[in-house]
């Protein structure tokens, strides 16, 4: 039996929380594991097995019908006796047997794709035999969390098994007005879809209608007069095997008042597929070539030919734009069936990137010949680089007075940035006020470019630089880095190593201090100082004190501090000799310890180069919602809270949170800019955030750019006369906003 973990499971209200954890631990690049909600689907044909034969062919078509990668799949026997199977091998998949069922593991099938897979089954001489098939698929790698596939499971066996396609004949189109009927027949009952388009073998449109019938007829409507129309009619039986027509042509006239039989004429016909092949094994691969090479595309998509040939049929023909892993059948062949089949492929219209091009044929034995690859970038925009999202451990960097971001020696940086534009490398570049310069190397994973810096103390100015394909290059400057040094525990002036720093928290619950457990957000604690007397910590929000300890020895501890935000504890302590190395009971006095509020503080009061704005008239640009357009001059009228944020922001929640709260509590204007996001996607962020505030898109990054945002988030105040009055990079909370709000009001804004 399988079971998965989803966070459905999570309780009602703590889904956030869930997620927020799961998220943060994602991108801090700690092992953290629970399988989304995630579905797939299977088509099976033929679903009859007739008796007493070998090398049934049988294919299986494995969807990812969710939203959520899948890496794994698993198909088992409907009956184990009297079955037997051999399978074919799926390109990037390990396929394993295990006696009674197959495992397709170390894949990867991205949301809405599907990958086939067909065996050769062998059927015993009792009739009757029924079952269903058992199909799932997994996110993970090995098959071991499945999630069952819906679709049409069952098999049947018997000597009078129906596994001949229905015949397509007697095709034609009448016209009444605008619209026209499709009619045909068919040698048994079947159901009625029409496909159709203005270009051959590229169909837009789809009518079906699921009844069973021998005479068919499907109406489509609104068709343009003087336009050239491509359609094919296909018929199902209800053993599941599909005839079709080949393609036909019409000229759409001009209105046509009273009904008007159409010239039809057939531009490629389809030999009805055979989905058993009784007998010995054919194992002979097609072969399939192109007859023109993909370079780089600028502009409008080509449309390729090719041929393939077999010795016995081919069956279809695939193209494939990641290599070989995801598979789109070819719709336009010529003698699809027959020794010889040529085809036609109209690339899609891509977004920018690096393509992989691999064109299959499949023979009606089921052997595949595969082209060999074919590397192509579409590259229409400059990679554009988005604002970056900095962390220090799990938790957000702060930022000074200056607007700098401020980091700790001890302690790595992750940096994410998004591109556009087919990016094929992002470097982060740094320089040190003395002068010296470094090159970081971010990693692409799934859209997202993120790496760790470890940096000794020192003011740096960053900027990132990203390449495409087409060797198109863009620069974005990223703001400036102070990296703190760490503080010393000195002794008598001499600093003092394996000293053991420990904090301790206030429980509120019970109003008993306990050491504090960094485990869960990755942290140490205790810590120990190194050769030279360093040390820091990172906290979480609270109240603490620290102890200091030498070889188990207590030698004295802080007085109490308070932590409104998380912050790196590294105060400077001395401690005395004696009190440093005494051993055996003796009263410890507390050693001084001042915590600088000022390096506790992650809230700054303005944001570097975006601080230039304030005081000034918001510039004019458009933000992109759906299909809406609004320009920053509808901003004004009254106060505007904008916050500008990304997908990469582990705490969106609280920031959404925040904002909900403002629009309630305020008669501002409330809303959010999402960085480097198709403008289509950003009221399904809405839905999927459960956000209250509208989000729009910054779909290039040119906004933030144009503002002087180098760090997100980043909270910008605009009073009613569309004056930026104050720009925060970092998390804000609810009650420092509405402050800031009813200063606006009361300046006039």
């Amino acid at each position: 039996m399988w079971f998965a973990f989803s966070p459905k499971l999570c309780h009602h209200g703590e889904v956030r929380l869930c997620g927020w954890l799961l998220l943060t631990l994602a991108l801090m690049g700690y092992p953290a594991r629970v399988l989304a909600a995630a579905e797939c689907a299977v088509t099976i044909s033929p679903l009859g097995l007739p008796v007493n034969t070998t090398n049934i062919a049988i294919q299986f078509t494995l969807t990812n019908s969710g939203t959520e990668t899948l890496r794994s799949a698993e198909i088992e026997l409907p009956v184990q006796e009297e079955l037997t199977y051999t399978t074919d091998q799926v390109t990037n998949w390990t396929v394993q047997d295990n006696g009674n069922a197959v495992s397709y593991m170390n894949g990867e099938l991205s949301p809405g794709a599907s990958f086939v897979t067909s065996w050769m089954m062998t059927a015993g001489e009792t009739e009757g035999m029924s079952g269903d098939w058992t199909v799932g698929m997994a996110e993970d790698e090995s098959a071991s969390d499945l999630i069952g596939c819906t679709g049409n499971l069952g098999m049947y066996s018997n000597a009078s098994v129906d596994i001949t396609a229905p015949v397509v004949s007697g095709l034609s189109v009448a016209a009444a007005g605008t619209n026209v009927t499709v009619s045909w027949t068919t040698n048994e009952v079947a159901t009625s879809k029409v496909r159709w388009g203005t270009q051959a073998g590229n169909y837009s449109g789809e009518q079906v209608d699921n009844s069973l019938s021998s005479s068919h007829s499907v109406v489509i409507i609104g068709l343009t007069p003087g336009i050239t129309y491509y359609l094919v009619a296909q018929s199902t039986d209800a053993a599941n095997n599909t005839g079709s027509s080949g393609e036909f042509s019409f000229n759409m006239p001009g209105v046509v008042t009273d009904t008007q039989i159409l010239t039809v004429t057939q531009t490629s016909t389809v030999t009805n597929q055979v989905t058993q092949v009784i007998g010995e094994r054919d194992t002979t691969k097609p072969t399939v070539s192109l007859n023109e090479t993909v370079k780089a595309l600028d502009d409008t998509p080509p449309t390729l030919t090719g041929r393939a040939t077999d010795n016995k049929g081919i069956l279809r023909v695939d193209y494939s734009l990641d290599g070989g892993t995801n598979w789109i059948g070819i719709e336009k062949i010529e003698g699809q069936g027959k020794k010889t089949a040529t085809f036609s492929l109209k690339i899609p219209e891509l977004l920018d990137g690096t393509y992989e091009l691999v064109v299959r044929a499949i023979d009606t034995s089921n052997n595949v010949g595969k082209t060999k690859k074919q590397t192509f970038t579409i590259d229409k925009l400059a990679p554009k680089i988005g604002p970056a999202v900095w962390y220090q451990g799990p938790f957000l960097l702060s930022t000074n007075s200056s607007g700098a971001l401020e980091g700790y020696e001890g302690f790595k940086q992750r940096v994410i940035v998004t591109a556009v534009g087919g990016a094929t490398e992002v470097t982060l570049h740094l320089k040190s006020n003395e002068g010296e310069a470094q090159v970081v190397s971010l990693t692409e994973t799934s859209g997202v470019w993120m790496g760790d810096l470890d940096l000794a103390a020192g003011e740096y100015q960053v900027w990132a630089a990203s390449i495409d394909g087409a060797e198109k290059q863009e620069a974005r400057a990223m703001g400036t880095l102070v990296i703190h040094p760490q503080a010393v525990i000195t002794s008598q002036g001499e600093a003092r190593s394996g000293v053991r720093v420990q904090a301790w928290r206030l429980d509120p619950l019970t109003g008993h201090f306990t050491v504090w457990d960094g485990s869960g957000y990755g942290l140490d604690n205790p810590v120990t100082t190194s050769i030279h007397g360093a040390y820091s910590l990172l906290l979480p929000a609270g109240t603490y004190y620290l102890t200091y300890s030498h070889e188990g020895v207590g030698v004295g501890r802080s007085h109490l501090f308070d932590l409104d935000k998380a912050a790196v504890v590294s105060e400077p302590v001395e401690l005395s000799r004696k009190r440093f190395w005494q051993v055996g009971p003796w009263v410890i006095p507390v050693p001084k310890m001042a915590i600088d509020e000022a390096v506790m503080t992650i809230l700054p009061e303005d944001g570097g180069e975006a601080a230039k704005l304030v005081e000034y008239k918001l510039p004019l640009f458009g933000l992109s919602r759906d299909q809406q357009v609004m320009y920053s001059t509808a901003w004004r009228g009254r106060p505007t809270v904008v916050a500008i944020f990304s997908e990469q922001v582990v705490e969106k929640d609280r920031l959404l949170k925040t904002l909900a709260e403002l629009k309630v509590a305020t008669q501002a204007r409330v809303l959010g800019i999402v960085e480097q996001v198709p403008p289509l996607q950003t009221s399904l962020l809405e839905q999927r955030w459960q956000s209250e505030v509208p989000l729009y898109a910054d779909v290039e990054g040119s906004i933030s750019l144009q503002l002087g945002v180098t760090s997100i988030p980043t909270y910008l105040l605009i009073d009613g006369g569309g004056v930026v009055r104050v720009i925060m990079p970092g998390m804000v909370e609810t009650d420092r906003l509405m402050e800031l709000v009813g200063e606006m009001g009361r300046l006039g804004g």
